[in-house]
């Protein structure tokens, strides 16, 4: 299995917790990483990904597998690579493998489309050219009959990849394979495997963790700064970043948050946008890869707009400052609709004076 994050983040232990169902069936459950973007751009991650397949088929057998019945699959982007793999039918013998090394293919929440008709808002960095658009969409590379594929996606997932998802499964059989859809109910993207780690980050900032009804509920805010190593959870970042404007307002210190390679990856430039806004609010800020500082104590009267750039992420991370600190806009606001359509909604109970530019 392939692990996910957006081609920008992400290590092989991600997978870690489907491996009791898969041993406990009998199946060697192998879990592999690859190089990430911006770095590495395409095909990099593919590249990786074809390897450690070659290397499957030459060891396996020592940890009681069998070379002939390799089955691969990943998340969101792990799926997007392993589907690519699939259907690519040259490369096998280019590494000196059969033909159909690749008995099947089980993409959870994959990408198998970009550019035109993708459906996507942005165009992911990974891709690096225009030209790779073409290259790196599986829907559009099946050589031959490809293996069969088992493709899932819960109900709640993006509505584009859902959509892929169906048209992915078609096109397997238009080709003289096989292909089956599974939609998970109740399941929204990412709750395979959820953000657990946020906890005991929130736990470091003093902040009390309480769970009642099946919720996780913050009961008290951040007292103190605090050191945090997020590598391979860029996400949280934003986040925790106005978190620690938080303790910082409340006289809390400095805080540090590190392993953040990976940050700009994504929608937007994260550190940047973070540096710029932080200190538009009037804390100390300093973005210097792979680290962000954040201190001060916040302007704390007057109103200021803090852009979010296109990135969600951003939009979540200035709303929360919204909570705390009296006067803070959020510029480019409807940016949330990608992973959270009703936010501002769901905001406007716990903080009347949240506002978005209008």
């Amino acid at each position: 299995m392939v692990h996910g994050g957006g081609w920008t983040t992400g290590y092989e232990e991600w997978m870690a917790f489907m491996a009791a169902a898969f041993t406990a069936a009998g199946v060697v459950f192998v879990s592999i990483g690859y190089r990430l973007a911006p770095r590495h751009l395409f095909p990099a991650g593919y590249d990786d990904t074809i390897a450690a397949i070659a290397w499957l088929h030459g060891n396996v057998a020592a940890h009681g597998g069998d070379p002939a019945r390799l089955f691969i699959g990943g998340h969101s982007a792990g799926g997007h690579y392993t589907a690519l793999a699939a259907v690519r039918r040259h490369w096998p013998r280019a590494l000196g493998l059969p033909a159909d090394v690749v008995r099947g293919c089980l993409p959870l929440s994959g990408v198998f489309l970009f550019g035109k008709g993708a459906g996507m808002k942005m165009r992911p960095r990974f891709l690096g050219d225009t030209a790779n658009d073409l290259a790196a969409s599986p829907m559009r590379r099946i050589d031959a009959p490809p293996p069969p594929f088992l493709i899932a996606c819960g109900d709640g997932d993006y509505p584009h990849l859902m959509r892929q998802a169906g048209e992915m499964t078609a096109a397997p059989k238009a080709a003289g394979g096989d292909g089956e859809f599974v939609e998970v109910p109740g399941r929204a993207r990412g709750t395979a495997r959820g953000d657990w780690g946020i906890v005991e980050h929130l736990r470091a900032f003093g902040c009390e963790i309480e769970s009642s009804g099946g919720k996780l509920i913050c009961a008290g805010g951040p007292v103190r700064g605090a050191e945090l190593d997020l590598s391979g959870e860029p996400d949280l970042a934003p986040v925790l970043a106005a978190v620690a404007a938080g303790a910082a307002y409340v006289g809390g210190g400095e805080s540090v948050l590190s392993g953040l390679q990976t940050l700009d990856g994504k929608e937007s430039r994260r550190g940047e946008v973070l540096e710029r806004g932080l200190r538009a609010a009037g804390f100390s800020c300093v973005w210097k890869d792979p680290l962000l500082r954040v201190g001060g104590e916040g302007v704390g009267s007057g109103e200021v707009v803090l852009e979010a750039e296109g990135d969600h992420r951003m939009a979540f991370a200035f709303a929360l400052l919204g909570v705390f600190l009296p006067g803070v806009w959020v510029g480019g606001g409807c940016c949330t609709t990608k992973s959270w359509p009703h936010f501002w909604s769901a905001m406007a109970p716990n903080d009347a004076g949240l506002h978005r530019v209008r």
